[in-house]
Formats: structure tokens, sequence, C-alpha cells
């Protein structure tokens, strides 16, 4: 045996640190392969014992008795693969009388005799039941004591609860019982709902091998070439926690200081090829032991011990104080932090409370697994809590408690009973609170009506409720018992009053054929001057929750901690578009000069008035001189975008704005009459299939391309140079789909034959979208400037940069622009140009009037003489319904209309 403290381990060589924080690394941020193997294994356990029509029955007779003390005595012959044994049952009589005594053990083991209260009984066997006559009959509160003498060979090793097996051509012993396995090997009350109080093991194995078990060990002594371990387990114990594993191992020690001082020891059997590797992991138990006590409670055996021994089987067994870990044949002796945690959290949820069934297995691996995600938080702080839980996340069907106990994979589910079972330990954390959370675990694990006993579901609801004076009921019932998820669908719309701004988030669940979540949700406000969160508690279709804020929020999200199992997505509510156009940055400010020239070239937008967002953080020399004020930074809303009038979104996609795009409901913003402008070289990304039938794209079968050039084709637009080759462009059918939908621009060079470059949708119904196939920082900034304010303020209708529209330029042309908003309540406001008509007539008559549907005129703006120039009036349709209307606009023999809608 090796004793030694943290502070004698050597230096770690370069190869073994970047191995150790590998591993490290996995067992927190990947999804653990050691979970799916104890998950597995366990499985064919259990299946083992289905299979032998071994159930969690118990008689009559083992309903009428009580065990208080198992001795197990059991000498292993490995190199004949026989036992031969010793159990004395010490149990208290329950009922009202009882003369014959049921055990559990497989019949392919052989009885050589019974005695009980000192005397030779008689016995009898039905398949793996041993029914013993007692001496006489015992009452209601007599102890009996029963002792059985056997042999035989357990099940063949690979397959059994106990193994005799090999490892470097040395014999290993081992077992692993659960759930039904311990009466393979030894003769008991196989019935986890009846713990003994305390058991004394003794296991005599050749010399030179070390038989490591449950609780203390006591004495060790060796004689004619074999040695006998006793151990003691002072506490009570379910007889599929009683463990065997026996090798020449490489004994080391370490120690836990007790809340109270004591101290406790914590033992290491390895196999001596592992011995340098296990004790980076294994050393960091003890502090995994404070841990877990500090948020649990004492440790549940701390009069005993804790410790690791390696046995064959994937995964991990949580043997009661003495931990089965492997795989010995395949580790190295490194094994993950997650695993040994998971294992660790059973001695508290597991071994000192057990499941009372099978149904409620979760209150043992669900526990589990939440507690390997405290321990990161412990150990690496919350956000290696929030990487951990995100592991758990699953959003498939079934539900927690186990519909059906005879599908062992089924109780053994890792996405129900380990994942989904930690991840409802995380919502209670939410749900009731820090405090409450903690006080909840730490009484739950000191009830004297659960403690070194066994809980189900409805035990462990009965403490929360009792700590936190919460009815949680519709809680276990959608999460434990029920299927799913919620999905939630929201958006908000904002309301100025003098300096308060009224916010109205409206959640809609959207999930189907699994009822409505009853929920706590947390919503983050983010404003210029910082975030703020707010709890609302959700459980109807559709609710409307209102806060009132000094600042304009620029974003609004639900649950950004991932505190809830669910779906979410934003929605628009109530677009106003009454703030204009809204340049959208999503250009990393890494690709160099050419953007930032651009910018201070006002390229993007040329005399458009125009608000700023930038998708990145400010670069480090400050924004462009020309640029407004950005409103916002990182990642943007849809109710922010619902706000504007026209969205100029420039993209490379090369750092992150394709994410934002596709977070946003760029749909239902153009169905609600927003103007779009998207400049980006892979449109394909982008441009989802519902969104190219909206514009009109064919893209045809061609990928993206190499582009030299880009030729006007509407007259409206000019040809833009290049200034360098742009690659991975995505091109599209010269021919729109839409009739409503015009080319604006193509290319032909290099190309068999010629391909759309930009594209521009005007449907009836709806907001315009025009699509320019380019890289924005590789063409000519004059022409892209042009191009862009022509396509802003003309088609678009957005108002150009100048404060005096009296003292505009005279305008070439006449226009009526689309009033902004657009749809409106109740005002709009409406921009028209009146060019030199006729020569030698300086002023026109100019007649500016609103029709509903029908054709009847219901407003007339303007009826006057107007000299040339750009004009705009201010439409209140306060009187008027919500609908279609129509504005007219008429100077001498011209004439314009545009569609206006109304939406109150």
């Amino acid at each position: 045996m090796i004793n030694f403290t943290k502070k004698s381990i050597s230096v770690l060589t370069m190869y073994q640190m970047i191995f150790v924080l590998f591993a490290l690394t996995l067992s927190l941020f990947a999804q653990p392969q050691y979970r799916i193997n104890e998950a597995r294994t366990k499985a064919e356990a259990l299946q083992r014992s289905m299979d032998k029509s071994k159930r969690n029955i118990t008689t009559s007779n083992q309903n009428s008795y009580d065990v208080k003390h198992y001795l197990i005595d059991i000498n292993f012959d490995p190199a004949r693969q026989v036992i031969n044994g010793l159990v004395v049952v010490t149990a208290e009589i329950t009922g009202n009388s009882l003369s014959l005594f049921d055990l559990d053990l497989s019949n392919n083991m052989v009885v050589d005799s019974v005695i009980s209260g000192g005397s030779t009984v008689s016995y009898s066997r039905n398949g793996d039941l041993l029914t013993i006559n007692l001496e006489k009959e015992y009452t209601s509160g007599e102890t009996a004591k029963v002792a059985v003498y056997y042999n035989g060979s357990p099940e063949a090793s690979g397959l059994g609860s106990f193994g005799f097996d090999s490892f470097n051509g040395k014999p290993l012993i081992w077992s692993l019982s659960e759930p039904y396995g311990a009466r393979e090997w030894w003769p008991c009350k196989d019935a986890p709902g009846d713990k003994a109080d305390s058991v004394d093991i003794k296991y005599t194995v050749p010399e030179g091998m070390i038989a490591a078990s449950n609780g203390r060990l006591i004495d060790e002594t060796t004689a004619n070439g074999k040695t006998t371990f006793w151990w003691k387990e002072n506490y009570p114990i379910a007889t599929y926690l009683v463990s065997i594993a026996a090798y020449e191992y490489t004994h080391y020690t370490d120690e836990y200081i007790a809340m109270n001082g004591d101290t406790m020891g914590i033992d290491f059997f390895v196999a001596p090829e592992h011995y340098e590797n296990s004790r980076y992991t294994f050393l960091d138990v003890s502090d995994m032991i404070s841990v877990f006590a500090g948020l649990f409670g004492e440790y549940p055996f701390v009069k005993d011990k804790y410790g690791h021994a390696e046995f064959p089987w994937g995964g991990g067994m949580e043997h009661q104080t003495i931990t089965s870990l492997g795989n010995i044949h395949s580790s190295n002796g490194l094994y993950f932090q997650g695993l040994i945690a998971h294992e660790l959290a059973h001695m508290w949820w597991g071994d000192m409370i057990t499941c009372s069934n099978f149904r409620n297995i979760w209150i043992n691996e669900g526990f589990a697994t939440y507690s390997e995600a405290l321990l990161a938080e412990a150990l690496y702080g919350k956000d290696s809590y929030k990487s951990q839980i995100s592991l758990e996340e699953h959003y498939g069907g079934g539900t927690v408690i186990v519909d059906d106990t005879t599908d062992v994979n089924r109780i053994f589910s890792g996405a129900l009973s380990y994942s989904k079972g930690a991840y409802v330990l995380h919502m209670l954390r939410h749900v009731v609170g820090d405090e409450d959370f903690f006080n909840i675990l730490r009484t739950y694990a000191d009830d004297p009506r659960f403690k070194y006993k066994d809980a189900d579901t409805e035990d462990f609801r009965g403490v929360c409720e009792e700590v936190s004076g919460m009815n949680l009921e519709k809680f276990f019932d959608q999460w434990i018992y029920g299927e799913y998820f919620p999905q939630y669908s929201y958006g908000y719309t904002v309301n100025e009053t003098g300096n308060v701004f009224e916010v109205n988030l409206v959640i809609d669940q959207i999930q189907t054929n699994t009822g409505l979540f009853w929920m706590p949700i947390d919503v983050e406000i983010t404003t210029t001057s910082g975030k703020q969160t707010v709890v609302v508690w959700d459980s109807l279709e559709t609710q409307t929750f209102t806060f009132y804020l000094d600042e304009s929020p620029v974003k609004v999200e639900l649950d950004p901690d991932e505190w809830i199992l669910k779906k979410t997505s934003e929605k628009l509510v109530n677009a106003s578009l009454d703030k204009g156009a809204l340049l959208v940055n999503g250009l990393n400010w890494s690709l160099g000069d050419k953007v930032y020239s651009a910018y201070e070239n006002s390229t993007f937008w040329g005399n458009t008035e125009i608000s700023f967002w930038d998708l990145f953080d400010e670069p480090n020399n400050g924004y462009p001189a020309a640029l407004p004020e950005a409103v916002g930074n990182g990642e943007i809303g849809i109710a922010t975008l619902a706000q504007y009038s026209t969205i100029i979104w420039l993209s490379h996609n090369n750092g992150g704005d394709l994410p934002d795009w596709n977070n946003l409901q760029i749909m239902d913003y153009l169905e609600a009459g927003g103007n779009v402008i998207l400049m980006t070289r892979t449109g394909r990304q982008f441009i989802n299939d519902r969104m190219a039938n909206y514009i009109g794209i064919d893209w045809g079968s061609s990928s993206s391309s190499i582009v030299h050039n880009c030729i006007s084709t509407y007259s409206g637009v000019t040809d833009m140079e290049l200034t360098s080759a742009n690659t991975f462009i995505d091109l599209f059918s010269t021919e729109p789909a839409k009739d409503y939908s015009k080319l604006l621009f193509k290319t032909n060079e290099s190309l068999e034959q010629e391909r759309g470059m930009g594209i521009w949708a005007n449907p009836p119904d709806g907001g315009q979208f025009v699509y320019i196939a380019a890289r924005p920082y590789l063409v000519n900034q004059e022409d892209l400037k042009n191009n862009l304010e022509y396509i802003a303020t003309t088609m678009f209708g957005e108002p150009v940069g100048v404060e005096d529209v009296s003292g505009s330029p005279v305008p070439n042309e006449f226009s009526l622009k689309q009033n902004y908003p657009n749809p409106f309540n109740p005002i709009t406001k409406i921009r028209y140009e009146i060019p030199v008509i006729e020569t030698g007539r300086p002023a026109s008559i100019v007649s500016l009037a609103v029709y509903d549907i029908l054709g009847k005129q219901v407003a007339v703006l303007v009826n006057e003489v107007q000299s040339p120039g750009t004009y705009e009036v201010e439409f209140n349709a306060s009187e008027l319904t919500s609908g279609i209307y129509f504005c007219e606009l008429k100077a001498n023999e011209s004439r314009r209309i545009s569609k206006m809608i109304l939406l109150k």
C-alpha cells in the first residue's frame, strides 16, 4: 500500500499534462461516453435478471421480516472459478408469525446446509427461491438468525452479475449486482427496499490479491497461501450495492477532512500499470467530497470510507463506499472528472437514498448527472455549469418517469433517466430559487423518512413543496410525468409617452399535443444603458406582459441563461415602420481599410437618411465620421427591425452575420410592409426557399461564381465597376419568376450564359426587396453609392438627408414616394417631387388626395399651385378605419398613385 497526500505528487510531464487537460475538457464539454457505458452496463444487468424471470417481487414470507444484518464470508477460488460461502442473516419478524424463511439464491448455487437458531434445519428450492424451515415459529418483534452454507460457480465472466476475469494474465474478481444480481453469488433478500442496517464482509482470496469491498477494513490475515479481508459496512445498504473487487492491485490512499474535523480515509485500488495516471484525477476526490458535502450535507458514510476499485465494465458502478470504475482492460488509469463526480454523487443519491422502484430511477441517475454540473460550477464557475448542463438537453419524446419497466433500455435511458432527469433539477432550481433549491437538497438528504432508506418522485416533490412553500404539482406533472417541452414564440411593441417607454411583450406557446407549460421565464431587456432582467410566469396559450422603462429597448430575449428546456422564436408584433432606413453592418471590421473607406465615403447609403446598427463591436479606431451614432451593437431583434421602414443589410458572411439574419423573421417583416436591401456574396444561404419565392429568384443549378463585372439592366440604376474579382458570388436567372420583379443587374464575363446579379421585387402586398449579389466593399464606391441611394430614396421612398425641403435641388422627374411609416397608425408622411413640367411654366397646379379601396375620396391634402421642388405633407387618418388606401398625386397631366395601409 502506498500512502501519500496531494503535496507529494511529482511534476507532470508535458505529455501527461496535455492528456489530463484533454480528459478534463472532454468530461466537461462533450457528451460523456462514460455515462453511455454506465447506462448500457446497468441495462444489460437488468436484462439478465428479466431474462431469468427475476423481478423485484418479494414473497409474503419475505414481507414478514426486516433484515438487520448480514455476515458474508466467502472463499474465492479463481483458478477453479468457484466460491464456498457462509451467509448469516439476522432479521426482525414484522408479521404476526413466521415459520418459513425465504431467501433469494440462484439455482446454480448449491446449498450445503442451513442452520437456524443453532440447529440444522431443512429447506427446499424452487427456482431461485430458497425456503428455510425455521427451528420454531417466530412472532412479531422476535429476531431470527439463519446461516446458509453454499458453494458453486456464479455466472461466467463478461455477462454476469459476478465475474471471474483476468487482466494481464492475473486473476480479477468483480461484481455488479444492480438491480437483482446479488442472488447470483450470495443468498439474501434481494430487494432494494429492505436495506440491512449493517454488513460484515469477509472475502478470502489467493495471497497477493487485494479484496476491496464496502465499509471499513477491520482485519487482514494471511495463512496457507490465502488472505482474508474483513470489511464492515456500518450503514444501511441495499443488496445490489454489496461489492467484491479483487486483484493484485496497487493500493494507495488519501484523506478527507469531514465537516466536524474528523478524518476519513479514501482508498484507491488500481492496476499497477495505471498507478501514475490514476492519481492525477483520483486525488481530486477529497475536494469533490468537500464540494458535495457543502451542497448536500456531510458525506453519508463518513465513519467508513470512500474509494475506487478498477473493474472490467465500462463506465462505473456506485457500490456503497467503493465505486467500481472501468474499463480496466482499456483504461490507462485516467478517468474523466465527470465520471468520478457522477459515481461519487450516487453516495447521496442512490446509495443513501435509493429509488423505491425502477419507475423512479431518475431519483438515482438524474440526481447524479446533475451533480456533475454542480461540481463544474463549484470548481470552474457558472459558465462551466452552463456548458455542462447544456449537454443534458433532450428534445425528444418520452417521460422521465419510466412508463415501461419491462424495457431495460427505457429504464436506463441516457436521454430520459439521466439527461432530462438532470435538466429537471436545473429547471427546479430556477423555479424555487437558489436558496430554497439547495435547502431542498439538504432537507431531502437529511429527512429520516428517506435517509438510508428509499424514496420515490412524490416523496421528493413533498420535500420540495414543504421547503419552498410552493405548489409544484404542475411542474412535476409537465416535466416528470409529461413529455416534450414548451415552444415559445414572442414579440414586443414599444409605445413612448413622454419619457416613459411602455413595452408590451406577447408570448405564445405554439407546441402541439403536449398541453401548456407553467413556468417562470426570465426576460432580459437590453437598452443602451445596459441589461435588466424581469421574471414573468407564463401558463397560457397567449399572454401579454407590460413593462415600463426609461429608455427604449434595443433587444428583448427570453430565458437567455437557458433555465428552461425549450425552443424559442421571435415574431413580429405590430410593426411600426416609422423610423426610416436602418443600415445593418454585417461586414467584420477585420476586413480592413476597404470597409472603413467605404463607410467614410457614405458608400452604402449616399444622402439617404439612415440609422446605424453594427453586428460587431466598434472598431479600435472608432467609427467613420460619416456614420451616425450606432443605435446598437451585436445581435439585433426583429422588434428593432420592425421600427424601421427599410433595412439595408451589408454582408460578407465571414464573421457571424448569417446566424443573426437567420434568427430574424425577415419574411414577417416583409409581409408587414418593411423594405429590404440585401447585399452579400452568399445569397443562397441568406435567402431561403420561401423568401426566394417572394422575390422571384430562380437560382438554377449552378453554384457560386467568380464575377468580374456588374451591368445595369434597369434605367434607374447604373453599371457598377468591380474593383477586383468577386469570388463565391451566388447568381440567379435573368428571368424573374414573379411579374412584379425586375432585373436590376447582370453579369456575363467568364460565364456560359448571362446571370442575374441584382433583382427588385415590388409585390402588391408586402414590402419591397432588392438583392445585390456582390461583396459590398469590392465595388466602386461612387457607383454603389449612387445606386443604393436611388434604390432607397426613389424606389423605396426613404427621405434624403436634407433638413429644408424647400431648399432642395429641383427634381428631375415627377414622383410620389412611398409614405412612411407604412403601415401607419394614424399619422404618416408623404413626400413627392415636382419637376419643371412645361418650359416657361415655373409652377403647376398640384393635387394630393387619398381614396379608400372603393375609390371614395376621404381626404384632400394638397390642392394649390406649387413651384418645382420636393415636398412633404403629413396625413392624419385618426377618423378613418383600418384598411388599404390609395394616395393620388396629380400635376397638370402627370399622375402617380401609391398604396398605403392603415392599421389600428
